[in-house]
C-alpha cells in the first residue's frame, strides 16, 4: 500500500515542475519509453529512466525544480545547475548527482 500511495503523491508532486504533468504521467504508466514533458512553455522529449529520477528526486527534495534556458532543459539542485544532454536523458539523473554530491 505504501508503494502505492507514493507513486501518487510523486505523480501529484510532479504538477509543481512539468507543466504537462497529467499527460506525461499517462505516459509513464503507459511503459512508453520516451516522455513528452512540458517546462517553462517548452516541450521536451524524456526517457522514462531521465523522467522517473526526476520527478521522485523532486519529491525527495534532492533537487529543487527544472527551468528552461532557451531550448535547453536545466535541473536545479542545491550544488549546481546541471543541463540536461543526451547521457543524462538516456541514463538518469539519479547517478549523477549522487556523485557531484559526494565530491
Amino acid at each position: 500500500m505504501y508503494l502505492l500511495t507514493r507513486k501518487v503523491k510523486v505523480f501529484l508532486k510532479s504538477r509543481e515542475i512539468i507543466d504537462n504533468w497529467l499527460s506525461s504521467a499517462l505516459e509513464y504508466m503507459k511503459g512508453k519509453e520516451n516522455i513528452r514533458i512540458k517546462v517553462g512553455g517548452k516541450e521536451f522529449v524524456v526517457s522514462r529512466w531521465f523522467y522517473s529520477d526526476i520527478i521522485n528526486m523532486f519529491y525527495d527534495k534532492e533537487i529543487q525544480g527544472l527551468i528552461t534556458d532557451g531550448d535547453k532543459l536545466i535541473i536545479k539542485t542545491k550544488i549546481r545547475d546541471f543541463p540536461v544532454d543526451d547521457h543524462i536523458n538516456k541514463e538518469g539523473f539519479r547517478i549523477l548527482y549522487t556523485i557531484s554530491k559526494n565530491g
